[in-house]
């Protein structure tokens, strides 16, 4: 039977400099799981553990205690190639910093992740995909911009558009909405819950109250550890 979680964490623990004086409990005991076609936010400050927890989510670090399923593959079965191949084609992600070519063009950041893609081989199609994202994300006249020339809301919609290239199944998105305005942030939190209208998982990772009160499933993360967050709470 098809596994109805996208994600799914049980008992996961990780620490850096195992076994050392200086040991770090990144993550304590984590249980989490994220229903496919399901739009969640997880809050905490700095030092929580939400970037570990987001490396994990992304099958860049293995659990080295619990274990951790992404589409119904359990992740520590998986090979390194076969990890990537995962992160490239079912998984989108938007960087903090956006993590965008700034002295390349708009088309050519998208361009990139689409040579990595087992979706989209050939040249007209992967141009065509281009181009809709570009449209569906208002900046379809940036095109042939060089990147360092965009506002801070156009990058985070590239860079929102870079992560969706692949037509992912997933998307997680780390602090989406830093440094913008409140009316790119209010665009921002539209276009993924358009995302998730459209059957997409999304995950976001932000220590921004306004963001978590426009989403209805809400998480805490505390010193490496998960709860659920009620929105009474988000409202006090």
């Amino acid at each position: 039977m098809e596994t109805e979680f996208a994600l799914l964490l049980e008992d996961v623990s990780f620490a850096f400099n195992r076994g050392k004086p200086n040991e770090v409990n990144a993550l304590k005991g984590v249980n989490l799981g994220i229903k496919k076609g399901s739009i969640v936010v997880i809050s905490g400050v700095s030092g929580s553990g939400k970037t570990t927890l987001l490396n994990i989510l992304d099958l860049l670090l293995l659990p080295q205690k619990g274990s951790y399923k992404v589409l119904g593959e359990d992740a520590s079965s998986l090979s390194e190639s076969e990890r990537a191949k995962i992160r490239a084609n079912k998984i989108g992600y938007v960087f903090q910093d956006f993590a965008l070519l700034n002295k390349e063009r708009v088309k050519n950041n998208l361009e990139l992740p689409l040579l990595f893609s087992d979706k989209y081989k050939k040249k007209k199609d992967r141009d065509h995909r281009i181009d809709e994202l570009l449209l569906n994300l208002g900046i379809s006249d940036k095109k042939k911009e060089k990147v360092f020339r965009l506002s801070g809301g156009q990058r985070q919609r590239l860079a929102i558009a870079r992560a969706l290239v692949n037509d992912p199944e997933i998307i997680l998105a780390d602090e989406p909405t830093t440094s913008l305005d409140k009316g790119n942030k209010e665009k921002v939190i539209e276009i993924f819950k358009e995302l998730n209208k459209q059957g997409k998982t999304v995950i976001i990772v932000t220590h921004d109250v306004e963001v978590a009160k426009a989403f209805e499933d809400n998480y805490s993360l505390v010193d490496g550890q998960i709860s659920k967050l009620s929105s009474l709470i988000l409202e006090l």
